[in-house]
């Protein structure tokens, strides 16, 4: 029996639970193949936070994550559209890692 969504459904449906922006880093990279040069070290940088609340180097994860969303203004689509909205709802409403 044939699966009723696509993988990129199936991610989008899962983005919700997720909140580490190294999970969102590895989604990026696997479906956006050749991201704009500008994108390229905040999504290696979101590789390494767990968190939104996390640092990598003396820059902390909000402002990694807001970053890459203005240099992911040419990544489209439905995922990257809800990619892009996942993110900023972490940005809005952070969740903590105990939750």
């Amino acid at each position: 029996m044939a699966s009723q969504y696509s993988a990129e459904e199936t991610i989008i449906n899962m983005l919700p639970r997720l909140t580490s922006p190294a999970q969102f880093a590895a989604i990026i990279q696997a479906a956006w193949p050749k991201p704009y040069f500008g994108a390229i070290p905040y999504i290696q940088a979101m590789a390494y936070l767990d968190t939104i609340a996390s640092y990598y180097g003396l820059d902390d994860g909000r402002d990694i994550v807001n970053r890459f969303l203005a240099n992911a203004q040419t990544w489209r689509g439905p995922l990257a559209k809800a990619v892009k909205a996942r993110l900023n709802q972490l940005l809005r409403h952070p969740v903590s890692s105990m939750d």
